[in-house]
């Protein structure tokens, strides 16, 4: 832009603009200042700058905590009637860059040839100049020389400029490949995380049932009745409480037969091979087995 001119610029945010600032930065001046907004509740605002005097002014603008910032713009001003303009600034790897000469007053422009680190890149009628692809080598000072006329300009020879020179700085784009990369670095986090929970929780339970010890009650193997042959019986392991047989006592003089005693059968009470049970006191009466 002409020096000495000013600017309109726009700051938008969804959530509003409350508490937001601006710094501005006159690098020929090695000066920085804020501009200060009495905002509330509006998402957008659009505001002059001063006169720029100085070949460049860098904005750029954020929020109370400074953890959110908006792009910044770059402002170049002349004292010449040519500038070079570029759109996208800065250009991005992978995109295209728009070189576009520009003259003040003017739009009839018969020549214009673009230099890059002061060689040609190309020379046409059309005072634009498209870099389909930005790679690194895009990197370097770029400038314009235009021939052109007013239109006021009712004879004589047309005017020819060169803009002021602009060094280019290509960025870096976070691509879908990278951002898929990191898409995956956290998914292979989450998944060990979640594997390793998984074997602790395996080992512990197989820890806690291999130290269990083995069934109370031991298995024992079924026989025929007509075999006439009985099993042993175990107690369990560790197993405590009342002898492994009753003691049968004979009822003698002296020793008064307490409840819950057997008593020995007499050999008057045996009749032909028959034998009877024996019920306790208050049981039912014996039958015949």
């Amino acid at each position: 832009m002409k020096t000495g001119h000013s600017v309109m610029l726009q700051l938008d945010n969804e959530d509003g603009l409350q508490g937001w600032k601006c710094g501005v930065y006159r690098r020929a001046l090695n000066q920085m200042k804020k501009i200060k907004f009495h905002l509330k509740i509006t998402k957008s605002v659009v505001f002059q700058t001063t006169r720029i005097n100085v070949p460049e002014t860098i904005f750029w603008c954020y929020d109370s905590t400074k953890k959110m910032r908006s792009n910044q713009i770059i402002i170049r001003a002349s004292d010449k009637e040519v500038s070079l303009e570029m759109y996208p600034l800065p250009p991005v790897v992978g995109e295209p860059l728009t070189l576009r000469c520009l003259v003040w007053g003017t739009d009839q422009i018969s020549n214009t040839v673009f230099y890059k680190d002061n060689a040609v890149i190309i020379g046409a009628v059309s005072s634009t100049h498209t870099i389909t692809n930005v790679t690194e080598l895009t990197e370097g000072q770029y400038k314009c020389d235009v021939t052109y006329t007013h239109k006021a300009q009712a004879a004589g020879p047309p005017y020819h400029e060169v803009s002021d020179t602009q060094e280019v700085f290509v960025q870096d784009q976070l691509s879908g490949s990278d951002e898929l990369t990191i898409f995956i670095i956290i998914l292979l986090v989450i998944l060990t995380i979640v594997l390793v929970t998984g074997l602790a929780v395996w080992y512990k339970y197989h820890k806690k049932k291999s130290n269990t010890t083995g069934p109370v009650y031991e298995e024992v193997a079924l026989r025929s009745r007509d075999e006439n042959k009985y099993e042993t019986l175990q107690k369990a392991h560790g197993a405590r409480g009342e002898a492994e047989y009753d003691t049968l006592f004979p009822v003698t003089s002296g020793r008064e037969k307490k409840e819950g005693d057997y008593q020995q059968l007499k050999k008057e009470e045996m009749k032909d091979g028959t034998y009877y049970t024996l019920g306790m006191e208050g049981a039912a009466g014996g039958g015949m087995i």
